[in-house]
């Protein structure tokens, strides 16, 4: 009778332990990725750490068609602002390089590393370079 009390209760704490939901750092569908973003950081490990007010740097991207517009507003050219103004082709691929996500962002087939989507905030990069950061 004891055996039985003791696996119910392990596995009533089991499930209610497995119920716990963080909202904020759910990912979010990559078709999610539609409209504008503004990018507000670009930074590296050899010391870049760039701010752009918000609306300077915009991206608009379109899952239908896989491009981002940006339009590129910076006029200083010591901040690094990773893309000119244009039109470019985007896509998510497979990561092959055994790092923890499992696709990689490219843009114009540039690998830019790994991506995080949540509804506010888009970043690309994979530690070892540079990381962009967008928000809505």
């Amino acid at each position: 009778m004891n055996k039985i009390k003791l696996l119910s209760a392990l596995i009533l704490t089991l499930f209610l332990s497995g119920c716990s939901k963080d909202d904020d750092s759910d990912p979010v569908p990559a078709a999610n990725i539609n409209g504008e973003w503004k990018l507000f950081n670009v930074s590296n490990t050899s010391g870049i750490d760039d701010d752009f007010a918000p609306g300077v740097i915009k991206w608009t991207f379109n899952s239908n068609t896989n491009t981002v517009e940006v339009v590129n507003n910076n006029t200083d050219d010591t901040l690094e602002s990773i893309l000119p103004s244009g039109d470019y082709a985007y896509s998510l691929e497979t990561n092959t390089s055994g790092t923890v996500c499992s696709q990689n962002f490219f843009i114009d087939s540039i690998d830019f590393g790994c991506y995080n989507l949540t509804a506010t905030q888009l970043t690309i990069g994979n530690g070892d370079g540079i990381i962009i950061k967008l928000v809505r």
